[in-house]
């Protein structure tokens, strides 16, 4: 693979990939990313403690753990799905061997159902659309479950593990699998077109425009026609693709494990050299975290530490906030708020517009 000067957290990711690539080793380690989602009332984490944990949006008062008692779970790589009535999530036992997807009641935390048929981690978001929700796994699969009761209503097999999330655009499902493809299926789980990568692809497709935008683990950037799979063009980084791009306004920004952020022409695939340092923003650790867009801003989170607002027209940065902790998850924007979260275990809020903190969790032990 080369030699790599990351350490920490993303000498963790290469462990996982190497895995993935050779198709032998250990299952994903436990600790997880400390992925998030949120509401205008709580913010639910799985926090590196074993426990998802359900935060009060405005002051991180705990209002729930799951699961009660002293039981624990691990492998939290994946954001919760939610709504109204639902959070969903999958994470392993505290051995890593056993893999579930649980459905909650978001106000109490108590168990709605789970689904045992998941043999491997889910690292991808799960996608609740319209009474079903798409699961992927590295067991190679996608699941369609109904929400109702986590029962399967179709499976669709892949060569290896699937990282990636499932975005869904009209009749289409898109995603990426580490066996070097970019797939699209109807919502029943027929395949349309496969499209066969340089490199496998762990992150979540961009779909935007009639396009599909998604990177590899050759450094490798695809945009894909939507209806058939051919590609229109292709960019070359310097180091792997992971974080699910942002597409806003016939801009694609793509972040890459180079550290850089890229802004290119939805079109063409060109540099958009306004943006930033001739097209590219450059941070101080890599990019793994997708990329958040609102009210003309940027957010995007670093193995530096670091969570950068730019500017989204210029990639100037508005403000920078030093979380304390890898950032390898992807931030959540409710009513003004960001909330994110580290690899070792702590969630912020901050105010989106100026970065002020406006709490951590776990607060900072007194000295």
């Amino acid at each position: 693979m080369g030699k790599y000067a990351w350490k920490g957290a993303m000498a963790l990711l290469l462990l996982l990939v190497a895995v993935a690539v050779t198709g032998c080793g250990p299952q994903l380690a436990d600790g997880g990313w400390s992925a998030l989602n949120a509401d205008s009332s709580s913010v639910y984490v799985g926090l590196n403690t074993g426990k998802m944990t359900a935060l009060a949006a405005d002051n991180a008062q705990v209002r729930w753990t799951f699961p009660a008692g002293n039981d624990r779970l691990a492998n939290f790589y994946n954001a919760p799905a939610l709504s109204q009535n639902l959070l969903i999530f999958g994470a392993s036992d505290s051995t890593g061997r056993i893999n579930k997807v649980y459905g909650l009641d978001p106000a109490t935390g108590q168990q709605r159902w789970e689904f045992d048929g998941v043999k491997d981690t889910v690292v991808g978001n799960p996608l609740l659309d319209n009474g079903t929700v798409y699961v992927t796994s590295a067991d190679h699969n996608v699941y369609a479950l109904d929400t109702q009761n986590g029962q399967p209503r179709w499976t669709f097999t892949t060569e290896n593990w699937v990282w990636s999330g499932v975005v869904r655009d009209g009749d289409r499902l898109f995603f990426g699998g580490m066996d070097k493809s970019i797939y699209a299926l109807t919502t029943g789980g027929q395949q349309v077109w496969r499209f066969q990568t340089q490199g496998a692809v762990p992150g979540t497709p961009a779909v935007a425009g009639g396009m599909v935008y998604a990177g590899d683990l050759s450094s490798t950037l695809y945009a894909l026609n939507e209806q058939t799979g051919q590609q229109v063009w292709q960019f070359k980084a310097s180091n792997w693709f992971w974080g699910q791009p942002a597409v806003v306004n016939g801009i694609v920004y793509a972040p890459s494990l180079d550290n850089r952020l890229y802004a290119l022409d939805a079109k063409t695939g060109a540099k958009v050299t306004s943006f930033a340092n001739q097209g590219t923003f450059t941070a101080q650790g890599a990019l793994r975290a997708d990329v958040v867009y609102a009210d003309g801003t940027l957010y995007v989170g670093s193995e530096d530490q670091k969570l950068y607002a730019l500017d989204a027209t210029t990639g100037a940065p508005r403000w920078t906030y030093d979380a304390g902790g890898p950032i390898l998850s992807t931030p959540i924007i409710v009513n003004g708020t960001l909330y994110g979260s580290t690899s070792n275990g702590k969630a912020f809020a901050l105010d989106a517009k100026t970065g002020n903190q406006r709490w951590v969790y776990p607060q900072p032990a007194n000295k």
